[in-house]
This record gives C-alpha cells, sequence and structure tokens, in this order.
C-alpha cells in the first residue's frame, strides 16, 4: 500500500517537473523570436 503511494508521489512529481521543462522551453523561445525580430528590425534600418 504505502509503496503504491510513493510510486505515484513520485510519478506526479516528475509530471510536474516536466511540465516546468516544456514551460522553460517555451519562454526560452518566445525570448528568442523576440530577440531575433529586434535584430531584424535593426539590421533594416541600418539599411
Amino acid at each position: 500500500m504505502l509503496h503504491g503511494w510513493v510510486a505515484e508521489k513520485r510519478k506526479r512529481e516528475n509530471g510536474s517537473r516536466a511540465f516546468d521543462m516544456v514551460g522553460a522551453i517555451k519562454k526560452h523561445c518566445m525570448k528568442r523570436k523576440t530577440e531575433h525580430s529586434i535584430l531584424k528590425r535593426k539590421s533594416a534600418t541600418k539599411k
């Protein structure tokens, strides 16, 4: 009984950790996109 509870708890913790990773990756992608658009704008104004 106790072992099943521990396994369930561990699974839930791993799931939330994976979810955090996805959130961090998405945030990172958004940041990269905005940086890229800023660089594009800068190079466009240089011309």
